[in-house]
């Protein structure tokens, strides 16, 4: 056993043991420090992420402040727009069409285009999506289909523009929606961008088909209610890889350790479906989680027997899941010792 599995396996083993009894950080009979429940999930987190997940594991640090209408409204023209990170063909069906802080990917199918969120603004869907598309050598009056992955304006702000120019289905989570649909009562951010109003919502999960090309689109109660991942499966040549785009990273909804188990079990159950299914590319929907403006420079230069920098064995991407369940508990167990 190396080093790394040997700390998971024994940061694991504490906290599973210490969620059982409910202890405190103590010592031992021989002296050794047992460290509290939160420590140890944290410690299994950071050790899973080794060294696949850096984009991850901040994950165990300090919660960031929750998202507020204030927070969203001040921010409203005194935030930078994000540094541009080209346009890239990253599979034979996969494309880039993202920013350095918010990612878009659009799935070319036999009969149009599977866009997977929106940006957060007109302008950045022009820049982004249009623009991008166009580069690629594809048609943005092709796109058929725009799954939106969770509640939050970054992720739709652009919707609106490219509803009404396009008129693609949007597809969009029941729970997310029936908390979007409530001018008052929004996903941590009432005053967020103009809703689009989805075609289609998913309860829980559903496959959605466009010519050759099937997703899968799970409800994953996470980072916001509705969190939508997308499995799917890319081409590479004549290699098949299966991906899971996991809708929503961050732990921004405030200190709610219930929210934050919930995104442990979603993550687990996550987790579990991608050893049983091969899958073996994690992507997210911001670059600097999934290292995308890392890896897309390296597609450039790759040679043909050259192995994909998205491509991971299931194993690996199995952990980048580990990270998200450890974090959260992390977090939980944290919140709950503290009794806030």
């Amino acid at each position: 056993m190396n080093a790394g599995r040997a700390l998971w396996f024994s940061a694991t083993t504490v906290a599973f043991f210490c969620g059982i009894a409910a202890c405190a950080e103590s010592g031992t009979a021989d002296g050794a420090a047992i460290p509290s429940p939160s420590e140890a999930h944290f410690a299994a987190g950071r050790a899973a992420a080794e060294p696949d997940f850096p984009g991850l594991v901040t994950l165990c640090d300090a919660m960031p402040p929750a998202v507020t209408e204030a927070r969203v409204v001040g921010n409203e023209g005194r935030r930078p727009e994000p540094p541009p990170l080209g346009p890239a063909r990253v599979f034979d069906n996969l494309l880039f069409v993202g920013n350095r802080g918010i990612s878009a990917w659009a799935l070319d199918t036999s009969d149009g285009i599977i866009l997977i969120d929106a940006l957060a603004s007109e302008k950045q869907a022009r820049a982004g999506i249009e623009d991008g598309l166009r580069a690629l050598g594809l048609d943005p009056e092709d796109i058929r289909i725009l799954v939106i992955s969770h509640g939050h304006g970054d992720h739709y702000g652009g919707a609106p523009y490219l509803v009404g120019k396009y008129n693609p289905e949007v597809i969009m989570g029941q729970p997310d929606w029936d908390a979007l649909a409530d001018p008052d009562n929004r996903i941590n951010a009432p005053g967020w961008f103009d809703v689009p109003e989805p075609d289609r919502t998913i309860a829980d999960r559903e496959t959605v088909t466009l010519g050759d090309t099937t997703i899968e689109l799970v409800v994953t109660p996470s980072h916001t209610p509705g969190t939508l991942a997308t499995l799917f499966t890319v081409t590479d040549g004549d290699n098949a890889h299966e991906a899971v785009l996991w809708g929503g990273t961050g732990f921004n909804f405030g200190e709610h350790p219930g929210r934050l188990e919930t995104y442990a079990a979603s993550a687990e159950a996550m987790r579990i479906e991608v050893l049983d299914r091969d899958i073996d590319v994690l992507l997210s929907n911001h670059a600097n989680r999934d290292l995308a403006h890392e890896k897309i420079p390296l597609l450039a230069g790759r040679g043909a027997t050259d192995a994909h920098p998205f491509v991971m064995s299931p194993a690996r991407v199995a952990r980048g899941f580990e990270v998200f369940r450890e974090c959260a508990l992390g977090h939980a167990a944290r919140i709950k010792a503290s009794g806030s």
